[in-house]
């Protein structure tokens, strides 16, 4: 009879204290970062919100969400005790595994890289030609070279009359020539020789400075194309 009424007596003592925790509301510490959690409708909702929400129906509790700013508002929430747990994109590292217990992870966001699984027919050089006559690229291929008698015939109105200078015809033909052959090596880094007049030197530091950035772009513009491909 005594155990029966002690097994009697821890029954009707479970009942009160498991009714207790299920009405205890736990404060969730969360912060707004898409696809994990954002507002929509004045509502939270989101991908570690609907994974909190099932979690809460297994548990048979009630919880408030407390939004915070940053993770390290949030974790200061959790460590403080202002809220009991915390949810959203929270990286782990091994200096917060001291501080905080962590679930198992959840999303590896991880850096990949995709590549086709097909070899391109055109093989690498075709690859190349590719990249580098694209509909972006080609108009400013064009532009490039019109610019090129831009200071090709600065450099060649002042050099014509100087007696050392890159033009050695006076002539428009076939002096225009010489200084657009002059502006496209400078364009390549590679001009041999510089203008003598202070005009045509101004001009060729101007052409110089804008080479560099066409370079780049260049540069830039295949290696992203070869990428993709």
């Amino acid at each position: 009879m005594r155990i029966l009424a002690a097994l009697l007596l821890l029954l009707l003592s479970l009942g009160p204290a498991q009714a207790q925790v299920s009405q205890t509301k736990l404060r969730v510490a969360t912060r707004l970062v898409k696809p994990f959690v954002f507002e929509e409708k004045g509502r939270l909702t989101g991908f570690s919100v609907d994974l909190w929400q099932e979690i809460s129906k297994q548990m048979n509790v009630k919880y408030d969400f407390i939004v915070k700013l940053t993770v390290r508002d949030l974790l200061e929430a959790v460590k403080s005790k202002e809220a009991e747990l915390g949810i959203a994109a929270i990286s782990i590292t091994a200096e917060r595994e001291v501080e905080w217990d962590f679930s198992h992870p959840m999303f590896d966001a991880g850096l990949q890289i995709l590549t086709s699984a097909q070899p391109s027919e055109g093989g690498l050089f075709g690859n190349i030609i590719s990249g580098v006559f694209t509909a972006a690229f080609l108009p400013i291929l064009g532009i490039v070279l019109l610019t090129i008698l831009i200071p090709a015939h600065v450099v060649w109105f002042f050099e014509r009359r100087h007696p050392a200078g890159v033009i050695s015809s006076r002539s428009y033909f076939p002096g225009i020539f010489e200084a657009c052959w002059w502006a496209a090596a400078t364009l390549a880094t590679q001009a041999d020789q510089m203008p003598r007049s202070a005009a045509a030197r101004i001009m060729a530091v101007i052409w110089m400075f804008s080479s560099v950035v066409f370079i780049a772009y260049f540069t830039a513009t295949v290696i992203s194309s070869l990428t993709v491909q």
